[in-house]
């Protein structure tokens, strides 16, 4: 996995929806306090999902996620509850259910992590599976979602920096109040990590977008290799 610059587009269809890429993708890495803007902050002020909600979002995914041809080893599912549950708490923090357009699904998570680290027993089970913190791919941005350069990460460590971190370039940030960009989508107060990052808002453009964006353009056709995988699954 590399990060940087992003793939040539493979618009054949999205993976779970999303927007064609339009405006500054990542956005700032930290924004300057003088251009903070207190008011539009107030405007932009981030609604929590309500405990309840939470509750029944996170009640919706099975932990029998698909079998990949030429992934059907017994070590190759072993992380499936793992990601069922990490992916179900990510989409519950964003509010998503599965009728949200960017809701994720596990069983592209797991074909996600097939692509990363399907080949080596063991990093997917007890290192890097998402190779996220790769050396070569290293990004100073990647600390404010928690990780130091060359650290050891176990699978959990892993795929929740990951999420956060293609979430982050599936993104599209600008300065408050800019505009420009199709409104018909919703915007919301930009965070990096747990921080709000004053004075910019962003909006997700979708999966297909942030993984095309993670990979950055190191392994060709990346985004389709993990689509194709996704669309042979079948039931565990």
């Amino acid at each position: 996995m590399q990060t940087g610059v992003p793939m040539p587009g493979l618009r054949r269809r999205p993976l779970l929806g999303g927007a064609p890429f339009q405006g500054r993708r990542g956005g700032p890495a930290a924004a300057d306090p003088a251009r903070s803007n207190a008011a539009a902050q107030d405007a932009l002020h981030a609604q929590p999902v309500a405990p309840e909600s939470r509750s029944a979002l996170l009640d919706e995914v099975s932990h029998d996620l698909m079998v990949f041809p030429g992934f059907d080893q017994a070590w190759h599912q072993g992380n499936d509850a793992m990601i069922a549950n990490v992916v179900n708490d990510f989409n519950a923090r964003k509010g998503w259910s599965r009728e949200d357009p960017h809701w994720l699904d596990p069983n592209l998570v797991k074909a996600w992590a097939m692509q990363e680290s399907g080949g080596d027993p063991d990093v997917f089970q007890s290192g890097d599976m998402m190779q996220v913190n790769n050396g070569g791919d290293w990004a100073r941005e990647k600390a404010q979602f928690g990780l130091k350069k060359g650290e050891a990460v176990d699978p959990e460590k892993s795929l929740r920096t990951a999420l956060e971190w293609a979430y982050y370039k599936g993104e599209v940030t600008r300065a408050v109040g800019a505009g420009g960009v199709d409104e018909a989508h919703d915007w919301h107060a930009t965070e990096r990590g747990s921080e709000a990052v004053n004075g910019y808002e962003s909006q997700f453009q979708g999966w297909d977008t942030a993984l095309e964006n993670y990979n950055g353009g190191g392994v060709r056709d990346y985004q389709g290799q993990v689509e194709r995988r996704l669309a042979t699954g079948q039931p565990a």
